[in-house]
């Protein structure tokens, strides 16, 4: 099977074949349902943040993303682990929450 790639002149510069490499990587990957990269009002939503709060992680550099020359495109891999540990912390949150308080051996019965 060949690659998109295949058809490109190998004389571009890496960044262009850099860009391009992504670009179709982003739309291969849409059509097919399964995001590897998302924009920033798409990781908002996967993320449940607000957009202005995911521009701002990525500006700062706190969230990993590519710039492609017109918007940021975010590997959606990177967030596979922190909401992992989310899911744990949940997890053992409701688990605490659900024991029952053991009887206290000091409480005597006055009456």
């Amino acid at each position: 099977m060949s690659s998109p790639l295949d058809v490109i002149d190998c004389t571009l510069p890496y960044i262009v074949l850099i860009e391009i490499h992504i670009f179709v990587i982003y739309t291969t990957s849409k059509r097919s349902d399964t995001f590897m990269y998302l924009t920033i009002e798409e990781t908002a939503v996967y993320l449940s943040m607000p957009i202005h709060q995911v521009r701002d992680y990525v500006l700062e550099g706190r969230i990993k993303a590519v710039h492609d020359g017109d918007q940021f495109l975010i590997n959606q891999a990177q967030f596979e682990r922190h909401l992992d540990q989310v899911e744990e912390m949940k997890r053992q949150i409701d688990e605490w929450r659900n024991t029952p308080i053991p009887e206290d051996i000091d409480v005597k019965d006055e009456d």
